[in-house]
């Protein structure tokens, strides 16, 4: 650092996320650099254009020791950036294990959420990581939390394409028939999600009913799969029969129209508009 500043390096430079030389040190986890620069002058409570201070930084990458010297140093564990992450949501975000088991263990609460309703354990099933999720489950969070818009993080993970946590999750209890506050059951957020492969485990799970659940818009799977584009999931579900004349609640749109956008999904609706559910399963056979 002194040679730099030698060179004419400038300790009031900041980047384009709003870290001043100090929270780029508490990035990169500069325990001796963050000590150098607060006997300088800089402030622990600093902050960047997300709210992020030095201790919520330090979670984020994993880095224990800078932790523990922050909180020394007067950080605060209730310390949240603008989207109301805590040091705990932030190594949770991080997916940092070792870093959520030491502020768990250190006054850190498992019930800790976000603005918007995030706690650790939603924030790691979007990572799908399968060992973060079952050591927080078994340190006191609840499989059936959930954020603000009702997503558990059974529906999240099928939105995500998480199918080795989807997987684990129902065999540690999570239920198949939850909806989060938009209707939205677990097939029509893995379809939403577009991932084929969860998409195919979760309907081995929720069967034939599960193809003509509505979400509060009368969206089945494969409406909401034809609008978002993904044509490997409309024809995995035609294929295992689902409605191909199913309409919208309030517009009554078919799945044609919610697919304009999408051309080579419209071209096979036409194509099959006409056959019974075993020629669509026929065909989709013949086409693979």
């Amino acid at each position: 650092m002194q040679f730099l500043l030698s060179r004419g390096a400038n300790l009031d430079e900041v980047n384009n996320n709003g870290h001043n030389v100090f929270l780029s040190a508490a990035n990169g986890g500069q325990v001796e650099v963050v000590d150098w620069l607060l006997a300088r002058g800089f402030e622990l409570s600093a902050q960047n254009s997300n709210g992020d201070t030095a201790l919520l930084l330090a979670a984020y990458g994993g880095h224990i020791r800078l932790v523990k010297r922050l909180l020394e140093l007067g950080a605060s564990l209730l310390e949240r950036n603008q989207c109301g992450f805590t040091a705990l949501l932030s190594a949770a975000n991080g997916v940092q294990l070792k870093m959520t088991d030491w502020l768990l263990r250190h006054g850190a609460s498992i019930s800790e959420k976000d603005n918007d309703g995030y706690t650790a354990l939603i924030l790691a099933a979007c990572s799908g990581n399968v060992e973060f999720v079952d050591y927080l489950l078994q340190h006191g969070a609840n499989i059936e939390e959930r954020n603000s818009n009702g997503d558990t993080c059974l529906l999240l993970a099928a939105y995500c394409g998480h199918s080795k946590l989807v997987e684990a999750l129902i065999a540690r209890g999570a239920n198949l028939h939850e909806r989060n506050r938009t209707g939205m059951g677990i097939l029509i957020s893995a379809a939403n999600g577009g991932h084929i492969e969860t998409v195919k485990l979760v309907h081995k799970y929720v069967g034939t009913k599960g193809l003509e659940e509505t979400d509060e818009g009368g969206y089945t799977p494969l409406l909401l799969a034809a609008q978002r584009g993904h044509y490997e999931v409309v024809r995995y579900l035609a294929a295992h029969g689902a409605n191909l004349h199913a309409r919208t609640s309030r517009y009554r749109s078919q799945a044609t129209v919610l697919a304009m956008d999408f051309p080579e999904i419209v071209a096979y609706l036409e194509h099959v508009a006409a056959f019974n559910p075993l020629q669509v399963a026929i065909d989709a056979r013949e086409t693979d």
